[in-house]
């Protein structure tokens, strides 16, 4: 049906293209990329969606929302961050 890499990169672009909307229509500096978990939750928000496609298709859109939502939640919680590069 679908392969996996237009399943990550589309929930990719989703999810960070949204934390930067978010971000500038509430007059901040987008930082969606480098403090915020939306691209990495998406990421694997993306991989669960793809790995469950044989089954009930909304089984699998709510699975990759709550899987995606709750890392993006831990994340601006501040209980979970990525690791800096510098």
């Amino acid at each position: 049906m679908f392969s996996w890499a237009p399943c990550i990169a589309l929930g990719m672009v989703t999810a960070t293209g949204g934390g930067i909307l978010r971000d500038i229509l509430a007059s901040r500096i987008p930082n969606v990329l480098s403090t915020q978990l939306n691209a990495t939750g998406s990421l694997i928000g993306g991989s669960v969606t793809w790995l469950l496609i044989p089954h009930d298709l909304g089984l699998v859109v709510l699975a990759g929302a709550v899987c995606t939502a709750v890392i993006v939640w831990v994340g601006h919680k501040g209980w979970l961050s990525m690791p800096s590069l510098r």
